[in-house]
């Protein structure tokens, strides 16, 4: 009667020590958590991005949530900082429409007679941008499409949209790295992995075409991708939590820019605004405020 209980615990040790080493050498893997990554990616029902980039004298700060329900918005707060002026706004982006109001104006200029410039007229105020133009490109820039075309793609897609279009990355090589020089590291106190990779520019091109189309987003359309094809790969540093497989950051050191990722699946909610100017009307605004103005 003992004999069946001792192959009992005989068969749970060995079905423990199979769990360990499927957690030690496939779940935990580099190779496993980068393509998970790229699956979590395009799985998601929000994400926080936060992104630095640094050209010259320029410093821009951006804190983006992106919520991918029912009614898709992204919501941003970007810092620019030159030559000791500053500006800050607050953008919150639809399909359909974009939305900008300034909540900090540090100008370096003066107006005439040496008095700091009064931007009372719009710092605070809601104006909506109407797509397509020039202002609602320059100040918002499509935040919304810029926050799902970054350099990796992120949507919340269906399973099977999701399972051809990674059939594509990898059949295509999009992304590829040496596994031998994948490094371990510790970020905010968690087991990371940090991979050198290289993004083939005609590949990439013909990635987020298809991942436009999935998305309903055709900025990318007019790109002939073919005419990259001889082009040199993008370097990129891409590190991924080793628990939870998640994108943590994206280090473009070539542009000065780097994309720090959490909160991937929650959703935070965002209202729409009420606008109180119109594009014409903020942008006759801040002609006003150029006019009264002299550099320093």
């Amino acid at each position: 009667m003992k004999k069946p209980v001792v192959l009992t615990v005989v068969g749970g040790v060995a079905l423990l020590l199979v769990g360990v080493l499927w957690w030690t050498f496939v779940r935990s893997s580099p190779t496993t958590a980068f393509n998970d990554m790229l699956s979590n990616n395009l799985s998601t029902p929000g994400v926080t991005r936060v992104l630095e980039q640094k050209s010259g004298q320029l410093q821009i700060a951006q804190y983006t949530q992106l919520q991918l329900g029912a009614q898709p918005t992204a919501h941003a707060l970007t810092t620019l900082t030159q030559q000791g002026g500053v500006i800050a706004t607050e953008q919150i982006s639809t399909q359909q429409n974009d939305y900008v109001r300034y909540q900090k104006i540090v100008a370096t200029a003066k107006t005439a007679d040496g008095k700091p410039v009064d931007v009372s007229s719009v710092v605070g105020k809601w104006a909506k941008m109407e797509k397509g133009s020039s202002l609602g490109s320059s100040v918002t820039a499509g935040l919304f499409n810029q926050t799902l075309f970054g350099i990796m793609p992120i949507a919340n897609l269906e399973p099977a949209a999701r399972k051809d279009l990674l059939h594509y990355i990898n059949a295509n090589d999009v992304f590829t790295y040496d596994p031998a020089k994948v490094k371990t590291m510790s970020l905010q106190g968690r087991k990371a992995y940090s991979y050198e990779v290289s993004i083939k520019p005609a590949p990439y091109i013909k990635m987020m075409q298809e991942f436009g189309k999935l998305v309903g987003i055709h900025q990318y359309d007019d790109i002939n991708a073919n005419n990259y094809a001889t082009s040199a790969s993008i370097p990129v540093t891409i590190v991924v939590d080793a628990r939870s497989h998640a994108l943590a950051e994206v280090d473009q050191s070539a542009t000065g820019r780097t994309e720090r990722y959490t909160g991937f699946g929650l959703m935070p909610q965002t209202e729409v605004p009420k606008a109180t100017l119109t594009t014409k009307q903020l942008t006759e605004q801040l002609g006003k405020l150029q006019q009264t103005s002299t550099a320093n």
